[in-house]
């Protein structure tokens, strides 16, 4: 008879209280760079600011030529000659407003949309500082931290101990040739490769927790440590 499979939870790990609390600095930075997003699109879309001064300056030209010729426009009405065209002046000076109006529009728009992407620009800053506090909290409150600090403590103590015994026979002249340098830095010594797959996994881990992946693990440290420490004694 086949083993009875256990049932397999197909929801995820509840999440720590400092991993919540990322999750939501992190929604919070994604809704503040959506409406940055936003804002620069709304920039873009705007009439050139340019464009719209120098439609004034081309406006008032017109304004000065229209004076030239409004006399003749007049003369040829009087006389019964004209073609049933509008006073130029006032179709000039009706074009100038509105191209005034434009401008004033446009350029009331730049400032408000300028204003509020400084101000998105500083919540921006603040909610990445959050995030960086809430990845702190998260690596605090891991306990996976605390136990590569508390094999690095044991390391160092044992590294301690293996000193003395060695300083000990050292003064008594009794380390072997090949050891002779066992008290000096030897970094020649060490594997280039030598437990660098745990500080990849653990840089690759870090990285995904500030860029936004709240659920992250950190890795197993007594896991990972164990294929590289060989197999135990018999």
């Amino acid at each position: 008879m086949a083993a009875k499979l256990a049932a397999v939870d197909p929801r995820p790990p509840a999440r720590s209280p400092e991993r919540e609390r990322l999750a939501a600095a992190v929604a919070a930075l994604r809704e503040a760079e959506a409406a940055r997003q936003r804002v620069e699109g709304a920039k873009a879309a705007l009439p050139d600011l340019i464009e719209a001064l120098q439609a004034v300056d081309a406006a008032k030209d017109a304004i000065r030529e229209s004076k030239k010729s409004r006399a003749a426009w007049l003369t040829s009405r009087i006389l019964g000659e004209g073609d049933g065209s509008e006073d130029p002046f006032l179709v000039a000076e009706s074009a100038l407003r509105d191209a005034e109006s434009h401008l004033e529009t446009t350029r009331e728009q730049c400032e408000l949309l300028d204003q509020r992407a400084a101000e998105i620009a500083s919540a921006i800053a603040f909610k990445e500082s959050a995030i960086r506090d809430g990845v702190a909290a998260v690596l605090r409150a891991d306990p996976a931290v605390s136990r590569v600090a508390e094999e690095l403590e044991r390391l160092e103590a044992r590294s301690t101990e293996l000193r003395k015994i060695l300083s000990a026979v050292s003064q008594r002249n009794g380390i072997p040739d090949q050891h002779r340098f066992w008290n000096a830095m030897r970094p020649h010594l060490i594997p280039a490769d030598a437990s660098m797959r745990h500080l990849q996994e653990w840089a690759s881990a870090l990285h995904r927790l500030e860029t936004g992946d709240a659920d992250a693990a950190l890795p197993e440290f007594h896991d990972c440590i164990a294929a590289d420490d060989g197999p135990a004694a018999a």
